[in-house]
């Protein structure tokens, strides 16, 4: 026990390295591994201390215990992840070695970010939240996100000040049962306030793989589409009594979709769509749900669909081989797409025609014709799907 208290308090990196070489011929058992512990997935009692609940087991395997060892002294810090093993039974061996490869990962980031190599990705939402922050129109925000931690911390990080309030609970919109407990916890923040505008702004490009959480859809489809939908379903008596504006964040990809027929078989779990096919189909199907949200609140809430533009470098491509080449013509800058994003809050002159409501990055409103495919209301109607129907596919009651 004193080795390891000793390794992970940093005070001999070498004898960690050593243990680990020494050991690495010794058969260890191989366990179940959640294989991706980090902050965002692991649940703390704030009164207690103690750990409360892991989530999201898609990246789940069986290897060597030293893996979430590793994951845990990163996340927690090493001392903490020292005693959690130690807790569990791991040798010292177990532990060293798994926090040993947790400092050559923080070494080998900390060296990336010093030589200008990272390849974090930058965020849309968060450039737009800033921008917003900025307004001199006060706002109060409540913001979904993954990472609720990170987020916080990226928002200590703002290097200007402002009166807005922004209060951060989390959101993994793969899971809707996790959506429905962020819908349950905006409407108790809110309380009698009203909502004056719905943001849905969230995409992902993962492939059409079997869903994790053994969904019908692909977790591309749950993500962009389908949590969103149901999200406006579980705020609805407060949508109808504030009257605000639905912004859904879209992209010209939708209307790259030249046969709607095969979206359906494109979109379900363990088709193997790819990424640069599959990604067109989830921005049309949301489409298609803006404009069935448009008819079925009509003179209750206006909703726009907006593009951001060509943004290279966004976060949109984690999970996958997707991306927007840099050196376009048409190509923004995050800072741009971020303003095109918030344009939607704020534009006054919608067209006459209430089918045309999708703003362009450039501040255009595209014609009908553009948008032709999305604005078959049988199509609207397929895709619209119930809450009653979407809890009873993901096994939610109540």
């Amino acid at each position: 026990m004193h080795n390891i208290t000793t390794l992970a308090a940093g005070v001999d990196v070498d004898e960690a390295l050593r243990l680990s070489e020494e050991q690495e011929d010794v058969f260890h058992e191989l366990i179940l591994l959640h294989a991706d512990l980090k902050g965002e997935h692991i649940f703390i009692d704030p009164n207690t201390g103690r750990l409360t609940g892991v989530r999201d087991w898609s990246d789940a395997c069986i290897g060597h215990p030293s893996v979430d060892i590793h994951g845990l002294a990163i996340s927690v810090g090493a001392t903490a992840a020292a005693r959690i093993a130690s807790a569990a039974g791991y040798n010292e061996h177990i532990v060293a070695r798994g926090v040993f490869t947790a400092r050559c990962d923080s070494i080998i980031c900390l060296d990336a970010i010093l030589h200008e190599d990272d390849d974090t990705p930058e965020w849309l939402g968060l450039e737009a939240l800033k921008q917003l922050l900025q307004a001199p129109q006060p706002y109060r925000v409540v913001l979904g996100a993954r990472n609720t931690s990170g987020m916080e911390q990226s928002l200590r990080d703002i290097n200007f000040e402002s009166a807005n309030k922004v209060e951060v609970l989390p959101l993994d919109l793969a899971d809707l049962k996790g959506t429905k407990k962020f819908a349950e916890a905006t409407l108790e923040k809110l309380g009698d306030a009203k909502i004056d505008y719905l943001f849905l702004n969230a995409a992902i490009t993962v492939p059409a793989v079997a869903n994790p959480r053994g969904y019908r859809w692909c977790e591309s489809a749950v993500v962009n589409h389908v949590a969103q939908f149901y999200l406006v379903h579980l705020l609805r008596e407060k949508l109808v009594a504030s009257k605000p504006r639905i912004v859904f964040i879209s992209s010209g990809a939708a209307t790259s979709v030249s046969d709607p027929s095969v979206v359906e078989d494109g979109l379900k779990s363990g088709a193997g769509t790819e990424s640069r096919t599959l990604y067109p189909m989830t921005k049309f199907v949301q489409l298609l749900g803006a404009h069935w949200w448009r008819r079925e609140l009509t003179g209750v809430c206006d909703v726009v669909a907006v593009s951001p533009g060509l943004v290279p470098g966004t976060g949109l491509a984690r999970g996958s081989n997707f991306q927007i080449p840099s050196g376009l013509p048409d190509a923004k800058t995050i800072p741009q797409g971020a303003q095109s994003m918030l344009a939607a809050l704020t534009r006054s002159d919608f067209p006459e025609d209430a089918d045309r409501i999708f703003l362009t990055s450039w501040g255009e409103w595209w014609d009908k014709s553009v948008i032709e495919k999305t604005l078959d209301k049988e199509l609207q109607n397929k895709w619209a799907f119930s809450k009653e129907d979407i809890e009873k596919e993901a096994g939610i009651s109540g």
